[in-house]
């Protein structure tokens, strides 16, 4: 676990980066939840993959494609970044522990487990990748 440290002390850096993202997308979400009523656990996860999928798609338009010998981010980067398992973690053990009723610690557990579990998946992630170049990156 040598390298979870350090992987983790890159991802809890680069999370101060994507502030306006998270607003971003939780914007969407509320807006979605107004207009739509609360959605069911699964509804989140399919939330989850449209990011996920406009995120793939946009990072293939931004590296112009899949290339062998391209020096963009190996495709186990992409799949890291683009946070599969990560975030849909997160979704996925916040909706188990909030169903521990604890009133307005509910809240609290939420967002701790959504942060928590994203940045240790993201890290763990980065320290199993393949590295190109002597160790995962950011």
């Amino acid at each position: 676990m040598t390298g979870l440290r350090p992987a983790l002390r890159r991802v809890t850096l680069s999370a101060a980066v994507p502030y306006g993202f998270t607003l971003a997308t939780w914007g969407s979400g509320a807006v979605a939840v107004a207009e739509m009523g609360a959605p069911g656990t699964v509804d989140v996860l399919l939330f989850v993959a449209g990011a996920i999928a406009a995120f793939v798609c946009l990072e293939l338009v931004a590296h112009g494609g899949p290339r062998v010998g391209h020096p963009g981010p190996t495709p186990e980067h992409v799949w890291t970044y683009a946070h599969l398992v990560s975030a849909g973690g997160a979704v996925a053990v916040t909706a188990g522990l909030v169903k521990v009723p604890l009133g307005a610690g509910d809240w609290l557990l939420a967002g701790a487990s959504g942060c928590g579990v994203y940045l240790l998946a993201t890290a763990a992630a980065l320290a199993a990748a393949r590295p190109r170049d002597g160790g995962p990156r950011l």
